[in-house]
């Protein structure tokens, strides 16, 4: 963390920087193989329409993982990629987003997406990172199981240190929509684990909590996850993931989860199948051309 005990002044971009620069796999994917992500959407009837999802995403510099270099020789100044493609419904396969951070953190990130029907590759103007992801209740500000939106264009201000509960070792029932979802709000069953209280910080940066222009709620997002296990230890790495996403002015939400059903989740580093290391296909616009063929 580049700010191991944050402080002021700055104190809360400090937090939000060492939230952002925490860590994270070298590549965490999935894939048809693998498993895939789900995002599905509740309307103000209680009626569920799911996506289905791949994923890569890839540290190109910055790597702490030992046998690999600190920086990628293809990362052209990039630090980190998201790569991601639908694979359902039929209709709408194909259709891909792609986000590049940069080495340097004050250069605003590149969104490309490409659109099947045009056989392109579109590159997304800074405002496109307010629209929705797939459709969905989501924006790219949220895209990275939690804050994405990079450091240049948030500020941070430290509130309070507090307690909250929250669902930290959660288990992959939530994988199974919506048969272990309280419906119609999607929120959380017994079966997903036990609550727990966390010591966390509290900061405004209007993010979480989104409001409108007119700083009336518009939506608010809530997390749960579970620690990779690594030789037998919990780690901070995410291993499993679920977000809930309800937006309170258009009585509307979207849960998304990693969990492909009991026991697929989030594969990271060695377990990633070979094919999706590929950095040009995976991490460059020049790869999105590629969906297709």
């Amino acid at each position: 963390m580049p700010f191991p005990t944050p402080s002021d002044p700055d104190k809360g971009w400090k937090i939000l920087a060492d939230s952002w620069y925490g860590p994270v796999p070298r590549v965490a994917a999935g894939t048809p193989e693998t498993g895939l992500a789900s995002l599905c959407s509740i309307d103000k009837f209680g009626s569920s329409t799911c996506l289905k999802t791949a994923y890569v995403y890839r540290m190109l510099s910055h790597i702490y993982s030992p046998g690999h270099p600190l920086t990628e020789p293809e990362a052209g100044g990039a630090w980190y990629s998201e790569w991601a493609m639908l694979e359902a419904p039929e209709q709408s396969k194909y259709l891909a987003n792609l986000t590049i951070f940069w080495q340097d953190n004050q250069k605003v990130e590149d969104d490309f997406a490409f659109i099947p029907s045009l056989r392109r590759t579109l590159r997304l103007s800074a405002s496109a990172r307010c629209s929705p992801i797939f459709g969905t209740d989501y924006t790219r500000d949220d895209a990275r199981g939690g804050f994405n939106g990079g450091l240049a264009d948030f500020q941070a201000d430290w509130l309070r240190d507090q307690k909250v509960i929250a669902l930290s070792h959660i288990t992959t029932a939530d994988g199974t929509f919506p048969g272990e979802y309280d419906m119609p709000l999607g929120f959380a069953k017994p079966s997903w684990g036990p609550w727990e209280v966390r010591d966390v910080y509290v900061l405004d940066i209007r993010w979480s909590d989104l409001y409108d222009a007119n700083m009336k709620l518009w939506k608010v997002l809530q997390l749960g996850a579970a620690p990779r296990i690594v030789n037998g230890v919990e780690t901070s790495v995410i291993g499993s993931f679920w977000a809930g996403m309800w937006d309170f002015q258009n009585y509307h939400a979207t849960i998304a989860f990693t969990a492909d059903g009991p026991g697929r989740d989030i594969m990271i580093d060695d377990s990633v199948p070979k094919e999706y290391e590929d950095i040009e296909r995976y991490c460059t616009p020049a790869g999105m051309m590629m969906i297709l063929r």
